[in-house]
């Protein structure tokens, strides 16, 4: 079904074990009375905590469950699918959800959805004597008290604060990132030489999954760089490819103008239009004096980051 994918893992695991549930009692469909059995076998999940709350065990509800219910004539272990009532109860699982604000799908709005189905499980409750309204508000108490620990436990840890340590590096040749590289290890900062083809991620990939460690992103910018596009005859010079355009536009946006920062080397058609494209990155132009150090290193100081600059510069 749709939404699956929100469900958590305790939840998952609910659906698995009603499917044991239901091979075990040799039907052809899980219905609501294999799920309750799921919930309960869950124990880790807040269904099962609820449900044990108000008096009930495992043994006791499929010593109920069997004696209210038949096997499937005849069963077949590979054709056991969900049954009806079971599809509904897990449509009204994304309602209840929905309708509390969580982003997720566990055990506890899974037994919301099936006190809403009258089925098996129903049957099964009342005659244990628990009624829909008593697991309604015992899962309100429940989420309630686990709301008040998680603000509790929020308010008693000291944040760690984030520790931005990491240089990308990416295009240009071998020897201009290794140059680049040199001078973040000078300053006291890690530099990461990302190469396209060489990673297993991609650079934005990677970037997502590291973005809490990236101090800046340096992308060097010259005419034998993968991402250029040689002119002809009729437009001299060389220009940027639309990919580079993209990429410089993700850094931008994922680490903030002043975290990225790009050294060119030569001039490039259109310069004026690309820098004013992107205002506030910051440019600095590769020169053979080594000027561009000083330049690189100050603006690394400028984002706040603590570096070595004052002792080596």
């Amino acid at each position: 079904m749709a939404g699956m994918e929100r469900f958590t893992q305790r939840a998952r695991r609910v659906l698995s074990l009603a499917h044991q549930e239901a091979e075990r009692a040799r039907n052809n469909f899980i219905s609501t009375e294999h799920l309750l059995l799921g919930l309960m076998d869950e124990e880790g999940g807040a269904a099962s905590r609820v449900l044990r709350e108000l008096g009930l065990s495992t043994d006791r509800v499929r010593e109920v469950v069997n004696r209210v219910t038949s096997s499937s004539t005849p069963f077949d272990p590979s054709r056991v699918e969900l049954a009806v009532d079971a599809q509904q109860v897990l449509e009204h699982a994304v309602e209840e959800a929905r309708r509390l604000g969580h982003h997720y799908i566990g055990t506890e709005h899974i037994l919301l959805g099936l006190v809403r189905v009258e089925g098996i499980a129903m049957e099964v409750l009342r005659q244990l004597g628990v009624t829909a309204d008593q697991i309604r508000r015992q899962i309100r108490r429940v989420l309630n008290e686990s709301a008040s620990a998680s603000r509790a436990a929020t308010s008693d840890k000291v944040p760690t604060p984030r520790k931005f340590n990491q240089v990308f590096i990416l295009h240009g040749q071998e020897e201009q990132k290794k140059n680049v590289a040199a001078l973040i290890q000078i300053l006291g900062l890690v530099p990461v030489l990302l190469d396209e083809k060489n990673e297993d991620k991609t650079i934005i990939e990677y970037l997502d999954k590291y973005s809490n460690d990236v101090a800046l992103a340096v992308i060097i910018l010259t005419n034998n760089d993968p991402g250029i596009l040689q002119s002809d005859i009729k437009q001299p010079g060389w220009r940027v490819d639309h990919n580079f355009i993209y990429e410089l536009g993700y850094f931008r946006g994922k680490l903030g103008r002043n975290r990225t920062c790009v050294l060119y080397l030569g001039d490039f058609q259109d310069e004026g239009e690309l820098l004013s494209a992107f205002t506030g990155v910051i440019f600095i132009p590769l020169d053979v004096a080594g000027a561009w150090m000083t330049q690189l290193a100050k603006a690394i100081q400028d984002t706040g980051l603590e570096t070595n600059l004052k002792n080596r510069l």
